[in-house]
């Protein structure tokens, strides 16, 4: 389980509060494969992948089958992707191994279950632990060539975000507005002479059981930064330490409204005038500045050795054997 800290961001964002913080790692592996590339990337190539897979071939994956051994490994990755690790990964990864890996995050399932930053449409929350509504932030910190067996008292470590060379990684996202459930399509409809739509097939689409149409305001912060963890307490239960980042982030803003029902042609395949149904974006805004993160952390003592994902392969308690 995650133990409790804090976390502050502030420069192009401002905000913190209480952050758990996941078992210190000494392999980073999957995560980093992940975290060098978008999470849109990685979700836009699985999806197309799985989608010209044929049943068995889905089933296969889903038992495991050739990929059991390692289903998130470089070369599962390139198979099932098309592409491999992208260009200088191999060389960051080769100078990452074995280092330290910590990740703290607010209060939020998706980075405790997924180990993921969720992003803004995932939140849904009043306020927890001095966030502010619907926000979340998840940092993942590597100390680059100190394996968890070499942190001592009172010593300080340069730590990063990712790795030297990465990418920037997603920190930070919420969202400001409200939420509407869209009406579904009805019937598709076609002009006749004279201007009038007339519907010629039903719709098999169904109403959303969640609210799906948005307006208002979603940020992402993503950031690239480099500073130090200075570990102030090791005993049997957990590393105790404090750590300070910083660097240049990027703060994207999408202003979205709700989109209604406002022809003639939509009237007749929605079936109803001024009704929702969807949402569409008015404005973008990219802001690049300053951005650090600071904080406290209690890791327990038990090392992850092996990931997959959030399994845990193997585990060794900080100073003792596998």
């Amino acid at each position: 389980m995650p133990t409790q800290g804090e976390l502050h961001i502030s420069g192009v964002v401002g905000a913190g509060g209480a952050a758990c913080t996941d078992h210190l790692g000494d392999n980073v592996g999957v995560d980093v494969e992940l975290g060098l590339m978008t999470q849109e990337s990685v979700r836009e190539a699985i999806t197309q992948k799985i989608m010209s897979m044929t049943q068995a071939e889905r089933m296969e994956m889903m038992r495991g089958g050739a990929m059991a051994p390692d289903p998130l490994s470089g070369d599962v990755m390139e198979r099932l992707l098309g592409f491999g690790m992208p260009p200088g990964a191999t060389a960051l990864m080769a100078e990452i191994e074995g280092s330290t890996i910590l990740e703290t995050y607010s209060p939020n399932g998706f980075s405790w279950i997924l180990g993921m930053q969720p992003e803004p449409e995932m939140l849904r929350h009043g306020g927890i632990g001095g966030w502010p509504a619907n926000s979340a932030a998840h940092i993942r910190i590597v100390l680059p060539g100190t394996p968890v067996s070499a942190l001592r008292e009172g010593q300080e470590y340069r730590a990063v975000t990712l790795a030297p060379g990465g990418s920037q990684m997603l920190m930070y996202a919420d969202w400001v507005g409200e939420w509407q459930t869209a009406r579904p399509r009805q019937s598709f409809c076609e002009a006749q002479p004279g201007g009038a739509w007339i519907s010629v097939r039903r719709s098999t689409d169904r109403e959303s059981p969640y609210p799906d149409a948005f307006s208002g305001m979603m940020t992402e912060v993503e950031g690239l930064l480099e500073g130090h963890i200075t570990v102030r307490k090791v005993t049997g239960a957990a590393v105790e330490g404090t750590f300070e980042l910083t660097g240049e982030g990027v703060r994207r803003q999408v202003s979205y409204e709700y989109d209604w029902v406002d022809s003639p042609s939509e009237a007749c395949e929605y079936g109803a005038t001024g009704v929702i149904i969807g949402n569409r974006i008015v404005d973008e805004d990219e802001t690049r500045g300053p951005l650090s993160v600071s904080g406290t952390f209690q890791a327990p003592a038990a090392v992850v050795v092996g990931r997959q994902g959030r399994m845990i392969m193997t585990t060794r308690k900080v100073g003792g054997s596998r």
